[in-house]
């Protein structure tokens, strides 16, 4: 059961290699399948660019190259031949594209029709719009000005995630895990019926999901629910999407739907059982964004001022500048100063559960609040440099007690 108290607080990777095989962690994805996305996949004549798969399929071709096998279908429509390296389609077996692995670690992309080819850099034609990590982390925070700090009284945490608690406990703030596991599954598959862009992947997903959150249901500890929470959040699907456009507006017609697992997601970023993901009592982190050029200007005025901005949603940031870098599209790049209790509780280290190990991300919470201190812009890329520091909060806090 969970009893709630409520009060403030301030190289080539396609060789096979065994020892790749046999060390990594099947929840520990290094490596990034892609296929060549050129029009005529075989012309030699014009830049090679190449495309990501997206995470769930990425994870079943990994899994089967691991595994040993010669070749793995996916989506019901495409054949991976490993000996080959080439990616089939199973209803025209003409149409063919170069595969290739590539290690997460490099900061290179190979550009050729075998992975035993030369390298050029990964910032000139990784896809960028495709890319699963970049979806997440570069999602469009939205902005919501609360004024100044010193005469502002109105709610600063997460309304909509606190409301939803209060409501569905009618105000005892107690409830069993299960249940409110129950309720993020209902809630989930709700969800992905609704979703129009594309719903038999969403459903898909869902399906997954739910495996996933029925297998740790009644597990004794509630951290144990939350860590699947934080792997499903990190996986391309409609759901990251979704939670944080919800977010974001304060969409109270997903009040129901998406309050479980929002709720079980925020209180993961500031449990006293979470030791490995705890934050430093300082630390600067870095998230790279497109921001609009009315956006840049209204940062830009703020410095100096008492004006304090606010995220609403949960916001993906990395330890790793270079990382951050990538996903900014060459536009803007925050680094992120968290100082003594702003680093407290507003923030969780998630490398360790995500699928994207290397990019050291930290999940902020929703509600964190922030001064934009300068501003710099560097000569030849003209990415505007954002220099911001967290304020510590009025949250509200979950204290969590298992029984």
């Amino acid at each position: 059961m969970l009893l709630v108290h409520i009060f403030p607080q301030g190289s080539d990777d396609s060789d096979g290699d065994n020892d790749d095989k046999s060390n990594q962690d099947d929840n520990e994805i290094k490596y990034q399948w892609f296929w060549k996305s050129n029009k005529d996949p075989w012309l030699n004549d014009e830049e090679k660019q190449f495309t990501p798969y997206e995470s769930n399929f990425n994870q079943i071709i990994e899994k089967a190259y691991l595994n040993g096998e010669n070749e793995v279908v996916i989506n019901k429509t495409y054949k991976i031949d490993f000996i080959h390296e080439i990616q089939i389609n199973l209803n025209d077996a003409f149409k063919e594209r170069p595969v290739l692995r590539q290690s997460l670690t490099t900061t290179h992309l190979p550009s050729a029709t075998s992975a035993a080819a030369t390298a050029t850099s990964i910032t000139t034609k990784f896809d960028t719009a495709t890319s699963d990590c970049e979806q997440r982390i570069q999602f469009p925070t939205g902005l919501s000005r609360s004024g100044s700090f010193s005469k502002d009284t109105d709610f600063r945490g997460c309304s909509f995630i606190v409301d939803w608690y209060k409501w569905i406990t009618n105000g005892k703030l107690k409830i069993k895990n299960c249940i409110i596991v129950d309720l993020a599954i209902k809630g989930i598959l709700a969800e992905s019926e609704l979703y129009l862009d594309d719903k038999k992947k969403a459903v898909e997903d869902a399906n997954h999901f739910i495996s996933e959150l029925r297998r740790v249901q009644h597990a004794e500890k509630l951290f144990i629910i939350q860590e699947v929470c934080i792997q499903l959040y990190t996986k391309e699907s409609f759901l990251f999407r979704i939670i944080n456009e919800t977010l974001r507006d304060n969409n109270r017609d997903k009040f129901e739907t998406l309050g479980p697992f929002c709720f079980l997601l925020y209180t993961y970023t500031h449990s006293p059982k979470n030791k490995q993901g705890k934050l430093p009592k300082q630390i600067t982190l870095y998230r790279g964004e497109p921001l609009t050029p009315d956006v840049i200007e209204l940062y830009k005025l703020s410095i100096g001022s008492d004006t304090i901005w606010k995220w609403s949603q949960f916001v993906s940031t990395s330890k790793k500048r270079e990382a951050a870098e990538l996903f900014g599209n060459g536009n803007s790049l925050y680094v992120i100063e968290m100082k003594k209790r702003s680093a407290s509780d507003q923030g969780v280290y998630i490398a360790k559960l995500s699928q994207f190990t290397m990019e050291e991300e930290v999940l902020l919470r929703p509600g964190i609040r922030f001064k934009i201190i300068k501003v710099e812009e560097e000569i030849e890329t003209k990415m505007q440099i954002f220099y911001i520091d967290i304020i510590p909060s009025f949250h509200v806090r979950f204290e969590l007690i298992e029984q």
